[in-house]
């Protein structure tokens, strides 16, 4: 396709940028409903700016599929984290007491050690879903 030498003039703003091609009808709606002669036809292109070529609905949509494949891939890690940890969990032999003629103190220290084994695990899975949930919600108010 020939579209000859730009102008540097933006063709909604008027501004002289630097400039970039811009099909008027799209080449993904051109193949789609068959009509190619388009793709290649110079009558079809406008020279935008990066600005205005940002603000047209093809970059928009372009924008809107990007940021939903990052939320699918954060919820496929989510997801896959969860998984991770209760294959841990089941995997995790718990500890027993096997004596039960033990003195009242070595079974208190037992339960003790039992007790913060499972609230340090807990400390750690809700830091970890606390900073998964707030990264996603960052992402998804600020987009950050």
């Amino acid at each position: 396709m020939t579209l000859g030498i730009k102008t540097g003039r933006c063709r909604i703003c008027e501004k002289e940028k630097k400039t970039e091609w811009h099909h008027i009808i799209s080449q993904h709606h051109a193949k789609k409903t068959g009509q190619d002669h388009l793709i290649y036809n110079p009558n079809n292109v406008v020279e935008l700016c990066k600005k205005c070529h940002n603000q047209t609905t093809a970059s928009k949509c372009r924008y809107r599929f990007k940021i939903e494949k990052e939320i699918n891939q954060k919820k496929e890690y989510i997801e896959k984290r969860k998984n991770e940890r209760t294959r841990i969990k089941e995997n995790q032999k718990q500890p027993k007491i096997e004596n039960t003629e033990k003195e009242p103190e070595d079974i208190y220290q037992e339960i003790t050690e039992v007790i913060k084994l499972v609230t340090g695990e807990l400390t750690k899975a809700k830091r970890d879903i606390k900073k998964e949930f707030n990264g996603i919600l960052s992402y998804l108010l600020l987009g950050k």
